[in-house]
């Protein structure tokens, strides 16, 4: 590795040519200066590349994949580059806040071999709804893979830095499987079965929704990404009820958001059978009965509303 880069950023990037100067400016505009920023161009044709060279630092590094192979692929290629013993993720539509690098790598290099990530919390800013919230506290530090089975994810690649050598053991991003918008939470839970996560109580970075090209934005994409790391993690979820619960309401709350109510009806049935006591589950049901017809209106206020308390639910 090359000791003068202490930081390789890693930005993929897929016809987001009017998003990707914020993003790349809130990278060269860090305090902490000593890192490379890899921008790997999916197969874009908006004149993606024409934006990157336009920005005049030494820095930057620019690789294009011929035809558009998917983030997690772009991000493979990004890690099989870097020089660094640390990666950092940034999603091309996302932004950081100037220190966050710093605080970051200084937490990093003062914990032991048995960390493998330090986060952050975060803004999310959702353009279209003009809704503004903070990631809920919550316990995690140490050994989180169950809390991050549980909750379906709260580790967003924006906000991490993570030790190389955690690619080594536990392998790239998943090209193969179909999660899609979850590639960053299968990533997350293979590299939380090794190692331990560091937490940093601070905002340092902004991420944002409603983002044109946003593949989170198409249900049918999100329900078969669950499906899939359901199946992926089947025995961890099965042997852990607050987990089995949570993907069977995730799975069939969105699929009632998509107007399948009868098989969603079912996986909403299941996370009953797994957690009676838990209403989450019961409301969608009832919901998905008495009144289809607005399920998703209803859901988009109730959503909003947790979001502005800073709370968690499955989505």
């Amino acid at each position: 590795m090359n000791d003068t880069v202490d930081i390789s950023v890693i930005i993929p990037t897929y016809n987001r040519a009017s998003l990707l100067a914020r993003a790349l400016n809130s990278v060269l505009n860090q305090t902490y200066r000593s890192i490379e920023v890899i921008v790997v161009d999916d197969g874009s044709q908006d004149g993606t590349e024409e934006s990157v060279k336009r920005i005049n630092d030494k820095r930057i590094r620019y690789i294009k994949h011929e035809k558009n192979r998917g983030v997690s692929a772009a991000r493979n290629t990004g890690i099989d580059k870097a020089k660094s013993n640390y990666i950092a993720f940034l999603d091309s539509d996302d932004e950081w806040l100037p220190d966050k690098l710093g605080k970051q790598i200084q937490v990093f290099k003062d914990l032991d071999s048995s960390y493998g990530v330090v986060y952050s919390d975060h803004k999310d800013l959702a353009e279209r709804s003009g809704v503004s919230m903070t990631a809920s506290k919550i316990n995690r530090d140490g050994n989180i893979f169950y809390n991050l089975l549980r909750l379906l994810m709260f580790v967003s690649p924006t906000c991490c830095i993570v030790r190389r050598e955690c690619f080594d053991m536990v392998g790239v991003f998943d090209e193969d499987i179909n999660i899609n918008v979850r590639e960053d939470t299968d990533m997350f839970l293979r590299i939380a079965k090794l190692y331990k996560f560091k937490y940093v109580d601070e905002c340092l970075a902004i991420v944002h929704h409603d983002a044109p090209f946003s593949l989170a934005s198409d249900i049918e994409v999100v329900i078969s990404s669950l499906v899939a790391l359901f199946d992926k993690y089947r025995a961890d979820i099965i042997s852990d009820k607050s987990a089995l619960t949570n993907f069977n309401l995730a799975i069939g709350h969105n699929m009632c958001k998509a107007g399948k109510f009868a098989e969603g009806r079912k996986y909403l049935w299941r996370s009953i059978r797994a957690d009676p006591l838990d209403v989450r589950a019961y409301v969608s049901y009832v919901v998905s009965l008495i009144n289809p017809g607005n399920y998703n209106r209803l859901f988009t206020l109730y959503g909003n509303m947790k979001h502005s308390a800073g709370k968690n639910r499955p989505d």
